[in-house]
């Protein structure tokens, strides 16, 4: 009776994490890279992990003329095992970065480095082939090849490497269990559902334990359901596997969820970087905050602004706050330090645990989120016209210096939201109950 394949993943990826990680490939072709001389010949590199860019520039023709940058002098570094998101909006330089360093597009300036090994350098004229860089991918559209079978897909790396075929079957074996698809091996992908073509494509990354593994929005295309099955996949995986990652998404939710660290771009520049709780409570700017969920935007009018640890300071700027922090106002929930003001609620919308609705205070118009328990604990019946006060906790209120984030309609564009800076009405004020 032969042994369940999926019961040596765990002492598998002990071993790869054992033997410094996720293996190097063998590069059989020798080439001579740059002026420099940088050889690569038909034996395998030493094992490494880390990753390093440094002041990477990529410029693009623009369609009518001149130039637009893509990335702005680029530098970060990630530990070995880490797994790194890049988030932000479309056009701030995440895929680019990626492409970089999957060697699918040449960067203009800078260096990149896996671990000691150089694989770019302008300076130098070095540019190691993509096909030679040891990474594995995984792509927005699964890129699955429609003619092979899933056992022939997730092999196929192995193949261009000349592993024997004990070697590469017990490989296959175990990359497949990993994603829980060792009942799959004889199917095509057009026999396969999206989320398990994606675990297929996963699979194939792995399989060849690269020492960067790049992910380029690969759940972008599952529904909501198979978005949140396969982020805790991913997470497993890379428990399991230990790699080092690189991961691009636009989605907020998803890099909380999958990152060790989060670095934000924006206009081809990392604004900020940090663990994501950090991210998610302390935006380093505006800009940061109203893209990780500080959606609604007031200027200040107050002598006084709310404080997030309970005290009241000296009027700055602007107010930011979650769609989720707005509640409808009680005596019992007035404080000292709490943001209060009035207006009028345009838009309902019943979302299943709750209403979302939109409220316009002057010109500006704000979104809040009301649980069905309180709607119905008060009475109310929230419906278009209706006028009322609302507060927010000065612990859930951020405030920015007036012109700290200049936002031009590109900006806004590129950022996929609108400006809403207005004057204050005098209907807003700090509570001094």
């Amino acid at each position: 009776m032969h042994a369940d394949p999926c019961s040596r993943i765990a002492g598998d990826a002990r071993r790869w994490t054992e033997e410094g990680g996720l293996m190097r490939p063998i590069v059989r072709q020798r080439q001579t890279v740059g002026s420099d001389g940088a050889k690569w010949a038909g034996a395998a590199t030493r094992n490494t992990n880390s990753l390093s860019l440094r002041a990477l520039r990529k410029e693009f023709r623009a369609k009518g003329g001149g130039r637009v940058v893509g990335l702005a002098g680029m530098d970060i570094s990630l530990s070995a095992g880490e797994m790194l998101v890049l988030l932000g909006p479309s056009g701030c330089g995440k895929s680019t970065t990626l492409r970089c360093v999957a060697g699918l597009e040449t960067p203009d300036e800078g260096q990149i480095a896996f671990g000691e090994t150089l694989v770019f350098d302008a300076g130098k004229r070095v540019d190691v082939p993509s096909e030679q860089r040891d990474i594995g991918m995984v792509f927005q559209n699964f890129a699955l090849w429609p003619h092979m079978t899933v056992r022939q897909i997730v092999e196929f790396p192995l193949k261009t490497r000349k592993l024997r075929r004990p070697e590469r079957e017990s490989r296959v074996e175990t990359s497949l269990c990993l994603v829980d698809c060792e009942e799959l091996a004889d199917r095509y992908p057009g026999q396969l559902s999206g989320g398990q073509q994606q675990r297929v494509a996963l699979a194939r990354a792995l399989v060849a334990r690269p020492t960067v593994l790049l992910f380029d929005e690969p759940l972008s295309n599952l529904d909501a359901g198979l978005r949140s099955d396969l982020r805790g996949e991913i997470r497993r995986l890379h428990r399991a596997a230990g790699f080092t990652g690189i991961y691009v998404t636009h989605d907020q939710v998803e890099a909380l969820a999958v990152a060790d660290r989060i670095a934000v771009m924006r206009l081809g520049q990392i604004v900020q970087i940090g663990a994501p709780r950090d991210i998610y409570e302390q935006p380093a700017n505006e800009w940061v905050a109203g893209f990780m969920g500080f959606t609604n935007r007031l200027p200040a009018s107050s002598d006084r602004r709310p404080d997030r640890d309970g005290a009241a300071g000296d009027r700055s700027g602007i107010f930011r706050f979650r769609p989720e922090a707005v509640s409808i106002s009680t005596l019992e929930e007035g404080r000292p330090d709490s943001l209060v003001f009035r207006g009028e609620i345009t838009d309902v919308a019943f979302i299943g645990s709750g209403y979302e609705y939109h409220v316009m205070v002057g010109d500006t118009r704000l979104e809040a989120i009301a649980p069905a328990e309180l709607v119905s604990t008060l009475d109310l019946t929230l419906e278009p016209g209706l006028e009322l006060e609302f507060v927010v906790a000065g612990k859930d209120v951020l405030t920015f210096a007036d012109g700290e984030t200049e936002r031009s309609a590109a900006d806004e564009s590129r950022a996929g939201g609108e400006s809403t800076t207005t004057d204050l009405p005098a209907a807003v004020v700090l509570a001094k109950r």
